[in-house]
């Protein structure tokens, strides 16, 4: 699905994880006069992070080249969620470190 042009996903919060999103969402105005409130980046990554899909790690993989992300936040929110090891096994995955 898309909003002018950009896509977009719902998601439903069922996890402590993503529930934590939702209270940190804010507002983002995306194209003609529609707003969608939107988690911040390090909370988007935790919760691919915590899905581990293929897309997932693609997504993972653009926040991270792209630099667009609080490396301390996102450390501190996934050893908060247990996901800190997920992580550094992705990161070693960009590196070419190790097989999927």
């Amino acid at each position: 699905m898309g909003v002018g042009g950009w896509p977009i996903q719902f998601l439903p919060a069922a996890k402590p994880i993503e529930m934590e999103a939702i209270d940190h969402a804010e507002e983002q105005p995306l194209a003609d006069g529609v707003n969608a409130f939107v988690p911040p980046p390090e909370y988007l990554m935790a919760i691919a992070i915590d899905l581990g899909r293929p897309k997932d790690l693609i997504r993972l993989q653009q926040f991270h080249e792209g630099q667009v992300y609080d490396p301390e936040m996102l450390e501190s929110l996934l050893k908060e969620h247990g996901l800190l090891a997920k992580w550094q096994r992705c990161l070693a995955l960009f590196k070419g470190e190790q097989s999927p």
